[in-house]
């Protein structure tokens, strides 16, 4: 009896590893088991900063605004894994966004954004994290981001906007010069047509010159300037 329970186990491992060698190779994200995504679309957001567009496998579980996921991929026949939020609510098309910044040293950043193409694929962990909105957005947020800390707050606006911008909204944006904020444009656009939602870009090595740019590092007097009374607010922050 247990010879032949082994034997069966044995032979379903073996089936099992034989599919996932086939699968691959017919289609590398095509997996029994694994979650995995293909790059379908490289956005040029800076310089030095990229969106990459997923389209990932039957495995993906889904996930919420402001969370992020675990991507895996191989440099040099090395297998490296980083941690990048989405930018962006569940869409209708399935596909996920996440936008890196090449940091100095960074040796999987530089590469995705020197080196990766579309195409390419990768290995992902499902998503995870806390700093998400509630299911009925109510109230007052203040959103504080600095550097590459925009992504998942970048997520949470793209979210409230959807749903019309239920909840008065502000979000103070922290760069050295304005040539490295991403997504200015959009949340531009975002400020003129939604009146609860206001934006400031905030350089600490460049003088500012539009109407929505201000200088400085954060302090109370600049929260107080443009926040308002923080104790009326949620607060929510993302550093790089």
């Amino acid at each position: 009896m247990q010879t032949d329970l082994l034997r069966t186990v044995t032979r379903r491992l073996f089936l099992d590893r034989q599919a996932a060698f086939w699968l691959e190779r017919l289609h590398p994200t095509w997996s029994p088991h694994e979650l995995r995504a293909r790059v379908v679309e490289v956005i040029t957001e800076t310089p030095d900063a990229r969106t990459f567009v997923l389209r990932p496998n039957r495995h993906w579980a889904g996930h919420r605004a402001g969370q992020h996921v675990n991507l895996g991929i191989e440099i040099d026949g090395v297998r490296l894994t980083r941690s990048y939020s989405l930018t962006a609510p569940a869409r209708a098309d399935g596909l996920l966004p996440i936008t890196v910044k090449a940091i100095e040293g960074g040796k999987v950043s530089r590469h995705l954004c020197h080196d990766a193409r579309m195409g390419d694929i990768v290995d992902l962990g499902q998503a995870f994290g806390e700093m998400t909105l509630p299911a009925l957005p109510r109230g007052a947020f203040l959103l504080l981001a600095a550097g590459s800390g925009i992504t998942p707050l970048m997520a949470l606006v793209r979210d409230l906007a959807g749903q019309g911008m239920p909840a008065d909204t502000t979000l103070l944006y922290w760069v050295r010069r304005r040539g490295e904020a991403c997504f200015v444009d959009e949340l531009r656009a975002l400020a003129a047509a939604h009146p609860g939602f206001r934006f400031r870009l905030l350089l600490t090595r460049e003088a500012a010159q539009a109407a929505d740019e201000a200088e400085g590092r954060i302090d109370d007097a600049l929260l107080g300037a443009h926040a308002g009374d923080l104790s009326a607010r949620q607060v929510m922050a993302c550093g790089p």
